[in-house]
């Protein structure tokens, strides 16, 4: 008898727990989307991958940068009033001995050395009689394989001339650089050493900056080096050496983050065939020489621009490549360059075509690629369950809140408190949410002064030009990740799609005179006539 009840009390148990949260917190590989693999990018990643172990989305990473920093900064994008290079960092994750990360790599270098053969001649780098070495302008650029220590090694990779003694390095004028770092973990502790300027100029790498240190006893200069990183690491070494200098000044988030292992066990590998090889470096030449252009006596010379559909595909998209991603702090820190890094894969798929107008097929890419960047950022730091507990809680909170306030009402925190949650939140959570939605500008807040004439009080309404959209844009802002291999199928470009899109650009052009409508609003609201100011709702 004793052991039914203990049965059935241990049933009860598991009921109960299961009431509370049965949400499943595990997270999947990310998987790749087909639409990655656009042209000439997915012929090399199925050439390497065909009867051998490399994952085909890191091989399509590792040509990716190498195109990237072979096309030099003839080639650009301009966005408002920035300028993008071509550049992207690449980021290959996984563990060791089952990623393949240098397999990756095996059909590119041999690519690049058939490119090498047909274009220049003997590579071989030599010195003159002083010693100073002489770096040939190779067709596509030179490649560094790890060492990098400090911002001023990385200099003297592409400088502009320098003296030492009585010694005259001169400049180098082709200053397009892949650095292949197989050991990414250290250039992360080596930005954490006290005044290394390593972490620094990557950053302005990226940007299109120059290497030019403020101290004068750095006499190494490099005037706008085209210069692009391709790591790998492994997820516990990312976790363990990525501090939170590096998570959120903007290092970490410069770099094309992918999770990618080795799909099968094949244990005789056959080599790609010679003339496949031969093959995909014709191609690669043609596409490096259209490119680069007359680079480096060109640069920024040749504007790129988009298509009809490619831009409205962008638009659609814009959204939800500026949300915050909100899983986590370091999450969300490592995915806020989403959009640039997008637009900069559409222009680099846009010259595998050789043409310098985005298309369609080359904005779908460049969109599938984010969503995979987006899901291997968050199964490489999604792991921590109570962050992802209190993310989920919180994401429910918020949308209770919007769904709580009705279109064009002012309603007081006492309020939401209250009413919106039967004082079932705590005043800590209550505050999170608040700063969130007012962070994503679902929320806008104002302050009146009290009734009794001490302090003022703080009030919240929805954005009175797409109030009616709020609860769209708050289901596509929550909406889970996925595989989005369906929509890139039937021309979408996943989650990001909503109908709240077409408003934002009119909520941000009419920012000014709702700005100037709420203040004069706010000037004939009335107190309320009796009890708590905290109480009243406009």
């Amino acid at each position: 008898m004793s052991n039914v009840v203990n049965k059935a009390e241990a049933m009860r148990g598991l009921h109960v727990e299961e009431e509370v949260d049965d949400r499943d917190y595990t997270i999947a590989p990310p998987k790749a989307d087909p639409a990655m693999f656009h042209g000439l990018v997915g012929e090399v990643a199925e050439a390497a991958t065909i009867g051998r172990e490399p994952n085909r989305s890191s091989v399509a990473l590792a040509y990716l940068t190498w195109l990237s920093a072979a096309a030099g900064r003839h080639h650009f994008i301009a966005v408002g009033d920035q300028t993008h290079p071509l550049l992207i960092n690449g980021l290959h994750v996984g563990r060791s001995m089952v990623a393949a990360k240098g397999e990756s790599w095996a059909l590119v270098k041999r690519i690049r050395r058939a490119v090498g053969e047909m274009m220049d001649g003997d590579p071989v780098h030599g010195t003159d009689d002083d010693g100073a070495v002489i770096t040939p302008e190779l067709f596509a650029g030179r490649v560094h394989s790890g060492g990098l220590s400090t911002g001023e090694g990385l200099a003297a990779q592409v400088h502009d001339g320098y003296m030492v003694g009585k010694t005259e390095h001169a400049p180098i004028n082709d200053k397009r650089l892949l650095i292949i770092e197989a050991e990414f973990a250290k250039v992360l502790e080596q930005g954490k050493r006290e005044g290394n300027t390593l972490s620094p100029i990557i950053r302005d790498l990226f940007d299109g900056g120059s290497i030019q240190p403020a101290t004068k006893s750095a006499s190494v200069w490099a005037t706008e080096p085209h210069v692009v990183i391709h790591g790998a690491i492994t997820p516990h070494e990312l976790r363990a050496r990525m501090d939170a200098t590096a998570a959120f000044n903007g290092l970490m988030n410069r770099f094309l983050v992918i999770f990618a292992e080795r799909t099968c066990l094949v244990p005789f590998p056959e080599p790609t065939p010679d003339e496949v090889v031969r093959r995909l470096a014709v191609q690669s030449r043609d596409v490096i020489k259209f490119a680069r252009g007359d680079y480096p006596r060109t640069k920024y010379t040749a504007p790129i621009t988009l298509s009809d559909e490619a831009r409205e595909m962008y638009r659609d998209a814009y959204p939800d490549l500026r949300r915050r991603d909100g899983s986590t702090p370091i999450i969300t820190s490592l995915l806020e360059r989403r959009a640039p890094i997008t637009m900069r894969l559409a222009g680099l798929f846009a010259m595998t075509d050789q043409t310098a107008v985005i298309g369609p097929a080359h904005m779908r890419a460049a969109l599938a690629w984010s969503r995979f960047h987006r899901e291997s950022v968050a199964y490489v730091f999604g792991h921590d369950i109570t962050q992802r507990i209190e993310s989920s809680k919180r994401d429910g909170q918020k949308q209770k809140i919007l769904e709580g306030i009705p279109a064009g009402r002012w309603m007081t925190r006492t309020f939401i408190q209250r009413d919106v949650f039967a004082k079932r939140i705590t005043s800590k959570e209550l505050t999170a949410a608040l700063d969130d939605l007012l962070a994503d500008g679902l929320l806008e807040q104002r302050e009146r002064p009290k009734q009794n004439g001490i302090g003022n009080l703080k009030e919240y309404s929805r954005p009175a030009q797409d109030a009616q959209h709020a609860q769209d844009r708050n289901a596509a802002s929550f909406a889970p990740m996925r595989n989005s291999a369906q929509d890139a199928q039937q021309g979408r470009s996943g989650p990001e799609s909503s109908p709240h899109v077409a408003h934002v650009a009119q909520r941000c052009a009419d920012a000014e005179t709702r700005t100037r409508a709420g203040v004069a609003h706010d000037a004939h609201v009335a107190h309320g006539a009796d009890g708590n100011d905290d109480e009243v709702v406009i």
